[in-house]
């Protein structure tokens, strides 16, 4: 990788390690917390550096399914952005504002549903995409292994980590560090070396 991309490796798995035990707090308890918009708008700029490094490593190792994988990362930043970053402009309550309240569902702006669905069909999109993705880097030599692994474990680890943060913060906080440890361990210069190495040495016949 990159100076710049194992720069961005590190400040998305960091993000996502620091928030996820908050995410849970808030998430975790019916009515969800009086943070959790807070969170989520967090959780926004979390993906959005998700994109970058997609973004990044698609350069390297391009295809269809890398420019897919960008796609869906791009559009779940933005159904989150849509609920919790535009959503607090409007008149009306988002869901978790108007739970708290005991408002009815007709109550609730309709950009918070349509941002979590747009949400949830991508980070599904997005989790079969990085598998396929970091499979074929890895195969072709176009990522370094360990990248390639990291790249293959995000998005079903977004996935679940998502659901992790209804069960507090204990829970959420460990499905960030499964996603962030990855990503810290092929962050280290020294380890793409190696590989690089590996990977230039002959092979011995038998």
């Amino acid at each position: 990788m990159s100076r710049t991309t194992r720069l961005v490796a590190v400040l998305f798995a960091l993000g996502f390690t620091i928030l996820q035990p908050y995410f849970g707090q808030q998430a975790g308890t019916v009515p969800a917390g009086t943070g959790y918009d807070t969170a989520n708008r967090c959780y926004a700029l979390v993906l959005a550096v998700l994109v970058w490094l997609c973004v990044l490593l698609r350069r390297r190792a391009g295809e269809a399914t890398a420019t897919l994988g960008v796609g869906a990362a791009a559009t779940a930043t933005a159904g989150v952005a849509l609920e919790f970053w535009v959503g607090p402009l409007q008149d009306r309550p988002l869901s978790a504002d108007a739970q708290r309240a005991g408002l009815p569902d007709s109550a609730i702006w309709w950009g918070s549903n349509a941002g979590f669905w747009a949400f949830a069909a991508a980070a599904i999109v997005l989790a079969v995409t990085t598998i396929v993705w970091g499979a074929r880097a890895g195969r072709r030599g176009t990522l370094p292994r360990s990248v390639a692994l990291a790249l293959g474990l995000t998005g079903p680890l977004v996935v679940v980590n998502f659901g992790l943060t209804n069960f507090g913060p204990v829970a959420a906080g460990a499905g960030g560090l499964l996603l962030a440890g990855p990503w810290l361990f092929a962050a280290l210069p020294s380890r793409e070396r190696r590989e690089a190495a590996e990977d230039a040495r002959p092979a011995r016949n038998p």
